[in-house]
């Protein structure tokens, strides 16, 4: 044990240096026996009164705290921490055998160096009319009583780096239910500690809560008034419960092996927690906990709709706000973020009720924003004041919904592009064809989406068409799995050119394609051959696995054929690549009649009209008796105007394919049993 300096020997007696050497020596300090028994004995963390007269001192202000002389542990390696700046702070401890807790304060004359275990002496003063934004108490250095190289330690000792209590991210692992028995957690709850505040979820209710750490492993918790959310199952409903009754029973706290166990007063374990890494802020999904509604109160969003934000690499950010999708652009520095003016795409949703008002209040939420901050795996956006204009959880894969927006703002791997990826917006990308060209090579997300579980894993597939500038069209199958948190487009194969997709689907931990290939004597722009592919995705690529020829009989159509059913329009491939796919085939049809006449039926209108059949050649002439107004997206007019183009009639086992004139394209038909 280090001596302590001779002038601090010069303010005291011999046995007040006796009680400072065994309290620098780790021991309870025991105070000699005092001939007035109302005197409290010190702590261990106080210096002890010496128990011989002293002359009395002269009147001070009673509004003056007296000076507090402290013994004080100090870790060898700094701890982030967060106040209105982000910094780093000391660890510090009051007993050998206790907890580091994070240091905000300034210790005037202390010198610290990393890598060093200290042991201080300290002065604290009370500051009763401190500045404003000022520490109420002053820390200043009296002795340096030891100074420990973690060098110098053992292995072990070297690995034994407490977590501290605050500005840890901590998640409940078990819980005392109502029977007393620790149980295990069923899902998810939080807890953080910062400045006096324990902050995170009980389950489906965010909670807040007062605490304060009164000794060494001494907590008191006093839970702020909320309003209890009920959760859809019933064993989160209870764990949340026990959760927030257990809140004001803890008196204790312990720390080890970064586990955090908060007990009763009389040692028994209420809630245990372990340590949790932070999420990262790129490229994880965010959903929208509650927003900012403008005047100061935290909404959270309607039911049905849901609000995302992902922040991309590339500085974009980008989500849905409810109905529509919206991206913009932003930067960080630090814990700064500044995002730029918002684009959204121009839907209006009628439902639910104030969707609209709710996506221009969330918005506009986004462009007060000035700073930002993790904890665990909540994102909280606040303005330049500390208002807090956004929270956000983060969304694990198990909940990620592949909806086609999301898809369709995505890049993809594309073998067709200069780059090697198509970053799609909107379901479009296109840039030159070639450098200084005007043609444009052009990738588009087709109606043609799967989704399942691949490799144990949620997955989309979805089939991609890209034409190069020219003639042609090339289809792709791309998979979309959850990569740190968001969508991603994991591997992209090639299907064909001019192919023509029926359906995919994903099945059995596989990936199956219903398509129209090229038979060996099928010419380039209009394949006939029915094939069905099976895909497995290994070590992020698409493996070919079976494919399978249906040998359906391809041949001239016959009247015969052409009377046998009312047929609905399927889709329609164009040679330029394009794919018209429809969404509701029963509301295209039309009938052929034995006299040469015709009946249709195109979305809300109906038609009529004449056609010929010579051997494969077809012509149709057909108009709409009355042309209503149709709901958007109809196809009405396209439908009569493709008819009115036909040129070939085949047969495709049982399916009506129709050649259009000048090889522009071919219609798809399916039977039906009887007109719709």
């Amino acid at each position: 044990m280090k001596p302590i300096r001779s002038q601090f020997l010069l303010i005291a007696s011999a046995l007040f240096v006796v009680a400072l050497m065994l309290a620098a020596c780790g021991r309870q300090a025991q105070p000699t026996p005092s001939p007035e028994p109302t005197q409290p004995a010190p702590t261990e963390t106080e210096i002890p009164a010496s128990p011989t007269k002293t002359p009395t001192p002269p009147p001070v202000d009673p509004s003056i705290s007296a000076p507090e002389m402290r013994i004080l542990y100090v870790a060898p390696a700094l701890a982030d921490c967060k106040g209105a700046i982000s910094q780093k702070c000391l660890l510090i401890k009051d007993a050998p055998d206790g907890n580091y807790q994070l240091f905000y304060e300034q210790i005037e004359g202390f010198a610290y160096e990393e890598g060093y275990e200290y042991e201080i002496l300290v002065e604290i003063t009370q500051e009763e009319t401190p500045a404003a934004g000022q520490p109420t108490r002053h820390y200043a250095l009296i002795e340096v009583i030891s100074k420990t190289s973690t060098a110098e330690t053992t292995g072990a000792a070297t690995e034994r780096q407490e977590t501290p209590l605050e500005g840890t991210n901590w998640r409940l692992i078990d819980y005392v239910n109502t029977s007393g028995e620790l149980v295990p957690a069923a899902a998810e709850s939080t807890a953080l500690f910062e400045n006096g505040l324990m902050t995170g979820q009980a389950g489906c209710t965010p909670y807040s809560a007062a605490y304060e750490v009164t000794g060494p492993n001494k907590m008191a918790v006093s839970p702020n008034p909320m309003i209890m959310k009920a959760c859809e199952d019933d064993i989160l409903n209870k764990q949340q419960a026990a959760f927030l009754a257990a809140l004001p029973q803890v008196a204790i706290y312990s720390i080890t092996d970064g586990e955090l166990e908060l007990g009763d007063a009389e040692g028994k374990v209420l809630l245990r927690f372990e340590a949790k890494a932070s999420a990262p802020l790129l490229r994880a999904m965010w959903r929208v906990v509650a927003y900012n509604d403008g005047e100061n109160a935290m909404i959270s969003p309607l039911e049905g709709t849901e609000l995302t934000a992902i922040f991309g690499k590339d500085g974009m950010l980008a989500g849905s706000a409810g109905c529509n999708r919206y991206a913009a652009a932003y930067e960080i520095n630090g814990e700064a973020i500044k995002i730029s003016a918002v684009a959204t795409t121009r839907k209006f949703c009628p439902e639910p009720e104030g969707v609209m008002d709710q996506e221009m209040m969330y918005l506009s939420s986004l462009q007060h924003v000035a700073t930002y901050r993790i904890q665990g795996e909540q994102l909280e956006l606040r303005d330049k004041e500390g208002t807090l204009m956004t929270t956000l959880a983060l969304t694990s894969p198990e909940d990620v919904e592949f909806e086609y927006e999301t898809l369709a703002n995505l890049t993809y791997k594309s073998a067709h592009t200069a780059s090697g990826e198509a970053p799609l917006r909107d379901g479009e990308y296109s840039e030159p064809a070639a450098p200084g060209s005007a043609a444009k090579t052009r990738v588009s997300l087709t109606d043609h989406v799967a989704v399942g579980r691949l490799n144990g894993q949620p997955a989309a597939a979805v089939v991609l068409v890209t034409t190069p500038g020219g003639s042609g069209a090339f289809y792709d199958l791309a998979i979309v799995t959850i990569e740190d948190g968001v969508p991603s487009n994991v591997a992209t194969v090639l299907l064909g050119e001019r192919v023509q997709i029926k359906e995919i689907a994903i099945e059995d931990d596989s990936i199956v394609v219903n398509m129209v290939t090229h038979g060996p004597e099928d010419p380039r722009c209009c394949p006939t051959q029915e094939t069905l592919r099976t895909y497995e995705l290994r070590d992020g690529q698409l493996n070919l696995i079976s494919e399978e020829n249906s040998g359906l009989e391809v041949r001239s159509a016959t009247l015969e054929d052409l009377i046998a059913h009312p047929w609905k329009w399927m889709q329609t491939t164009f040679a330029d690549g394009g794919l018209m796919a429809l969404k509701y085939p029963e509301r295209y049809q039309v009938a052929f009649a034995e006299d040469g006449t015709l009946q249709i039926r195109s979305d809300c209108n109906a038609g009529e009209g004449v056609y010929r059949l010579d051997e494969d050649k077809l012509t149709i002439d057909a108009d709409l008796n009355a042309r209503k107004s149709c709901p958007r997206g109809s196809k009405t007019q396209e439908f009569i105007t493709q008819l009115n183009q036909a040129d070939i009639a085949m047969m495709i086992g049982d399916n009506l394919l129709i050649r259009l004139q000048t090889d522009a394209g071919n219609m798809l038909f399916e039977p039906v049993s009887s007109p719709e």
